[in-house]
């Protein structure tokens, strides 16, 4: 560093110097300051929105965020942002500025932030009670009417939103109902074509086909028995035709005529003479009596002939029994399928039941939400503040400028004197001898100060203390007239005192480095 090794030597250089130090930091500053207040005014203005959770389609945490941001995203496109300045004249002093600078500038300055119900910024879990927009433009009733246009504008993006939203979901609800309601169709047709298709397999017919199965097999066992009791019967009468003498053979036919008179005697009292029963007895009796063997011989075959009929009727009966038992086995054996079959069947008619019935519900739910939204009683969001035209412009950009000014000045100003010290690199004290030489001095004499150069001192630190007084005074009247219009005199007057200013401490520093 030179001659500069310690904070020791930094305050000596300053106390040295320390009038071209003060100057320089004062025109700086005061440099800043005039750059600071030659900044546009910024007014700020705030419009509250409340969010209410009106119970409607799309009023949860989550998606009450997510339409937000969206509504956000959609009022800040490109062709709404350039309406908005076209309409309210923003940038208007500002011709040079290109769409897309205005664009950018526009987004900064105003914006959509959402507040939880705490009052933080709202995360992935939380609440949203409220929406602060806030707007900042040149003019105050500019920022106020932004601000209330961009809310006007997000209420009345929102209220589209959401009657789009209830639409859709009634469209979609209403959609899906008769969806399920085709698809309980189907499966109620299935189920009664399953039931007609295989009716005897049912598995509630399941007791009744087994008590038939054991009543047909009793009823088989019966005609089993008179089957063979008719062969037996048939065995005998051919026995008895073999064994029997003209004595039994007259005998029947001595009964059998006599059962035929009798029956003609009956006939006759009841019917005509010429009637076809009457001749047919007369006929048969007539026979009887011309040929009494072939008679006999008829009898026998006509009996023989009563047996096989007999006999083939039961086998009929045991045909058609064991046909019923074998449609009975195989419903019974068709059942488990046709019951798993019915089963799957009213587990999905179950299930769409059920599903029919919460998207009933759902629909009754839409509908009422789209009745209140049409009668206008769910409004979902309220400005509890408009935005007022603000008193004062923000003075966070003047103070940025401001404080960075002054830190440039001071390190401007340090910067001048430490090189001025370089230019004249004194060993002032027995430390700088010791370092630069390396030699330690024998002894060290202070230097006393005569009257003069206290006094020239003294002169030093005022005039220092001047310049600083005067860069306060000058300051203090840029600040007290920054917002006054300015007339071309007090302009003037101002420009004189600053050149006065500027000269005077020109003067001083040539002096001072002279």
């Amino acid at each position: 560093m030179g001659p500069i090794q310690s904070i020791a030597d930094v305050m000596s250089m300053l106390q040295r110097r320390i009038v071209l130090f003060t100057l320089v930091l004062s025109l700086g500053l005061l440099a800043a300051l005039a750059y600071a207040l030659s900044q546009p005014s910024v007014y700020e203005a705030t419009s509250l929105i409340q969010l209410r959770n009106t119970n409607l389609a799309g009023d949860e945490a989550l998606s009450a965020a997510r339409r937000v941001q969206g509504i956000e995203q959609y009022l800040m496109r490109r062709e709404n942002v350039l309406a908005l300045i076209e309409k309210h004249g923003l940038f208007s002093d500002q011709p040079a500025m290109s769409d897309d600078d205005r664009l950018f500038a526009f987004r900064e300055q105003n914006q959509i932030r959402m507040i939880d119900a705490s009052g933080a910024v709202p995360g992935a879990d939380t609440q949203i009670s409220a929406l602060l927009i806030t707007s900042q433009a040149g003019n105050p009733q500019q920022a106020a009417q932004v601000a209330n246009d961009l809310a006007a504008s997000l209420m009345a993006q929102d209220a589209r939103e959401r009657t789009r939203t209830i639409e859709e979901l009634v469209a979609f609800l209403d959609a899906e109902a008769r969806r399920l309601n085709d698809q309980l169709e189907q499966i109620d047709r299935k189920i009664r074509e399953v039931k007609n298709t295989n009716e005897e397999a049912l598995p509630d017919r399941a007791e009744s086909l087994r008590s038939e199965l054991v009543q047909l097999r009793e009823l088989q066992l019966e005609l089993d028995r008179q089957v063979l009791v008719l062969e037996r019967d048939q065995l005998a009468a051919e026995l008895r035709t073999e064994t029997e003498g003209s004595e039994q053979a007259d005998v029947s036919l001595a009964a059998r005529l006599s059962r035929l008179n009798s029956e003609l005697a009956q006939s006759r009292r009841v019917l005509p003479s010429d009637h076809p029963e009457v001749q047919r007895i007369e006929a048969e009796i007539q026979a009887l009596r011309d040929n009494p063997a072939a008679a006999g011989d008829a009898i026998g075959n006509r009996q023989a002939e009563l047996i096989e009929s007999q006999r083939r009727t039961l086998e009929e009966q045991k045909e058609v029994i064991s046909a019923r038992q074998q449609e009975i086995l195989s419903a019974m054996a068709r059942m488990p399928m046709v019951e798993q079959e019915l089963a799957g069947l009213a587990r999905n008619q179950a299930q769409l039941v059920q599903q029919l019935s919460g998207v009933a519900l759902q629909l009754a739910q839409a509908q009422g939400q789209q009745s209140m939204r049409d009668t206008g009683a769910a409004a979902g969001m309220i400005v509890l503040e408009d935005a007022q035209p603000p008193e004062y412009a923000m003075a966070s950009s003047r103070k940025r400028s401001l404080a960075m000014g002054g830190v440039l000045s001071f390190g401007a100003a340090l910067l001048l004197i430490f090189l001025l010290e370089l230019r004249n690199p004194v060993m002032r004290n027995a430390l700088a001898i010791e370092r630069q030489l390396g030699v330690v001095p024998i002894a060290v004499v202070p230097l006393l100060p005569s009257a003069a150069r206290r006094l020239q001192k003294t002169i030093r630190f005022g005039l220092a203390l001047a310049i600083f007084l005067a860069a306060i005074t000058v300051g203090g009247y840029l600040f007290l007239n920054r917002d006054q219009p300015e007339t071309q005199e007090a302009s003037r007057s101002r420009a004189d005192a600053t050149q006065l200013f500027l000269d005077h401490a020109r003067n001083v520093a040539d002096a001072r480095l002279s």
